[in-house]
């Protein structure tokens, strides 16, 4: 190599240091601004985004259902109308599945808990109506023995009276919230409308867009960098769809464990609290606790005691899963210790929220591989090398 490709090779590496420290510095100074663009971006490409994250859950039911397909209707090579058909009915049927999950859980879980907060609020109207007949009947019994308790007012203006009406209110404000919240996601339909039919156009022709993107990575890089790149996504894709595929089983299993429990113990919407804790448990280690407490809500208008045995069915039956069914199922499904499954939900919550903790475990396993991968090729490298190297002369 000569001294002016050396030369140049250094003023490469310097414009290069100081763009990164002058992008360093703006971003700083400007995160507000960056912040507003990439949230603009974010909405502009919001049905982009569905897409491509539908594309990628339904994939991991259209690939099982069109191999079924093949076993059922393609014996020795099928009649051309069979492989026709399979995409678009194997698609169709993915698209049912996904639907009927969400619709069951919204016309099983969501109109139980608008009931419920109602259902709260006259149990405690009528535990207060009751608490005032109670402490009037003590009143008169120890004035027999002089001993004189304050008369408590529980009418309109009482203290528990206001309680009750906070708490009418605040069932209300709650009712208001998700009224709230169900008209925002209406207001967001034809992003997912949008997003469906990208998702669709997508997986109806995966095969050819593969193909096409393969190609024009080739013509525009190196091909043995474009090559590493799209064994890297392979592994990335593989990992995510291992995750989101034992995440379900997980939450499967725990959902159906709840459901058997609460038969045995005879405790009241065993459906409900079963589907509700299996959805929430999709959020890594600490969603089930998330249904755990609505569970509880949902039973306390039936009776307290029965709640309170419920929080320690749970509270038992989570040692169990977080300790022994969760590292190995979604652990294993990505090649990921159970130590480090907890340490990528507890790291990506503090970072993204309910998010970050959903996204941490497969982040975690694709970093964990990458290093692991390095290493392994380190020391092979070093296997490589002769045992005895000449010491070098002074």
């Amino acid at each position: 190599m000569s001294i002016l490709e050396l030369n140049r090779k250094t003023v490469r590496n310097i414009l290069l240091l100081v763009a990164a420290a002058v992008s360093i510095w703006w971003l700083v100074n400007h995160f507000d601004v960056l912040m507003s663009i990439l949230r603009t971006i974010l909405s502009i490409l919001s049905p982009v985004l569905i897409g491509l994250i539908l594309a990628f859950i339904l994939n991991l039911l259209l690939n099982p259902l069109e191999r079924l397909w093949g076993k059922l209707f393609e014996k020795n090579g099928g009649s051309r109308a069979a492989r026709k058909l399979r995409r678009p009915v194997c698609l169709l049927l993915s698209f049912l599945i996904v639907l009927g999950i969400i619709f069951a859980v919204c016309f099983i879980v969501i109109p139980r808990l608008g009931s419920t907060v109602t259902e709260m609020v006259n149990t405690i109207s009528a535990y207060v109506k009751t608490l005032d007949v109670h402490y009037d009947d003590l009143r008169t019994s120890l004035e027999q023995y002089a001993i004189n308790l304050p008369e408590i007012n529980l009418g309109q203006n009482s203290l528990l009276a206001k309680i009750t009406d906070l708490l009418a209110k605040g069932g209300s404000a709650l009712l208001n919230t998700t009224i709230n919240v169900t008209t925002s996601v209406l207001s967001a339909v034809v992003d997912l409308v949008m997003g469906v039919v990208f998702s669709v156009y997508i997986l109806a022709q995966k095969e050819t867009l593969a193909r096409q993107l393969k190609k024009l990575l080739y013509l525009a890089f190196p091909q043995e960098k474009v090559s590493r790149f799209l064994a890297f996504l392979g592994r990335v894709s593989r990992t995510f769809s291992q995750f989101v595929t034992g995440q379900i089983l997980e939450a499967s299993i725990l959902g159906s464990l709840v459901f058997i429990g609460m038969l045995i113990f005879r405790m009241p919407y065993a459906p409900v609290i079963a589907v509700l804790i299996g959805v929430t448990a999709l959020i890594p280690i600490l969603g089930a606790w998330i249904g755990a407490i609505v569970g509880a809500l949902l039973i306390l208008p039936t009776s307290f005691m029965q709640a309170v045995w419920f929080v320690i069915f749970l509270i038992v039956l989570q040692q169990i899963e977080g300790n022994l069914i969760y590292p190995h199922v979604v652990g294993k499904s990505v090649g990921l210790p159970g130590i480090w499954v907890f340490f990528a939900v507890i790291v990506g919550s503090g970072l993204g929220g309910i998010v970050g903790m959903m996204l941490g475990v497969p982040v975690c396993a694709v970093v964990y591989d990458e290093i692991r991968r390095s290493v392994r090729r380190k020391e092979a490298a070093a296997a490589k090398a002769p045992a005895d190297t000449p010491p070098e002369q002074s």
